[in-house]
C-alpha cells in the first residue's frame, strides 16, 4: 500500500475541482466569443434604418379639423429630405456606438476568465 485512502480521496477531489473550473471558465470563453461575434456583425453590417422617406414625410402633412389629410406638406421637401437624412445618420451612428460598446462589454467574458483557465490547466499539468 503506497498511497493512503485519504490523498487519494484528496487527489480525486483536487482533479474534480480542476476539470469543473476549466468546463466552466471555457464554457464563460466560448459565450463570450459567440457574443462579441454578434456585436462585431452588428457593427459591420448594421440592420438598415427602419422608416422609408415617404413614412418620414407622413409627419408633414397638413391634417384638416375631420381628420382628412391634404396634399400639402408643412414644411418644404427639401428641409423634410434633410432632416430623414439627419434622422437616419443619427439612428446609424447610435447604432454603431451601441455595437462597440456591446463587443467591447462582452470581451470581459473572455478576458476574465481566461487567466483562470490558464492557471487550472497549469495546475492539472501539474498534478
Amino acid at each position: 500500500m503506497s498511497d493512503h485512502p485519504q490523498k487519494k480521496d484528496c487527489d480525486l477531489m483536487r482533479s474534480v475541482f480542476i476539470y469543473v473550473m476549466m468546463i466552466i471558465t471555457l464554457v464563460m470563453m466560448i459565450g463570450g466569443g459567440v457574443a462579441v461575434t454578434f456585436a462585431l456583425v452588428d457593427l459591420i453590417a448594421p440592420e438598415p434604418y427602419y422608416m422609408s422617406y415617404q413614412d418620414f414625410k407622413e409627419r408633414y402633412y397638413v391634417i384638416k379639423a375631420d381628420g382628412q389629410k391634404e396634399n400639402t406638406l408643412t414644411k418644404d421637401e427639401n428641409e423634410i429630405r434633410a432632416e430623414y437624412e439627419q434622422e437616419k445618420a443619427d439612428y446609424l451612428r447610435k447604432r454603431s456606438l451601441d455595437a462597440q460598446r456591446s463587443a467591447l462589454r462582452n470581451l470581459s467574458w473572455i478576458i476574465i476568465p481566461l487567466p483562470v483557465f490558464l492557471w487550472m490547466l497549469r495546475m492539472r499539468r501539474s498534478s
